[in-house]
C-alpha cells in the first residue's frame, strides 16, 4: 500500500476565493493505494458542533459502498490497509 497526501480541492478553492470560513475540512487528503483500488481519506475538524472524525471514501475499485468514518486517522489507516492489502 502507498500513501500520498495533497491538498484538498475544496480547501484550495475556498482559499483562492478568499473565502473566510469555518474549517470544515482539512487542507490535506491523503491518498492510499495498490493493485486493489484507491482510497481517499480526510479529516473533518468540528464538522458538526464538537465532533470530527476522518472519512474514507473509493476513488477506485470498488472496495466498499459509500464512505466509513473513524474517530481517529490510526483506525482510518488500518482499515486502508486492510482494504488493500
Amino acid at each position: 500500500m502507498q500513501m500520498r497526501k495533497k491538498e484538498h480541492q475544496i480547501y484550495k478553492e475556498w482559499r483562492k476565493c478568499g473565502y473566510k470560513f469555518r474549517k470544515l475540512v482539512n487542507r490535506w487528503q491523503l491518498i492510499f493505494s495498490s493493485n486493489k483500488g484507491v482510497i481517499s481519506c480526510v479529516y473533518f475538524p468540528e464538522y458538526f458542533p464538537g465532533e470530527s472524525f476522518w472519512e474514507i471514501y473509493c476513488l477506485a475499485g470498488n472496495l466498499f459502498e459509500d464512505c466509513e468514518r473513524f474517530c481517529t486517522l490510526r483506525k482510518a489507516k488500518s482499515r486502508c490497509k486492510q482494504l488493500l492489502d
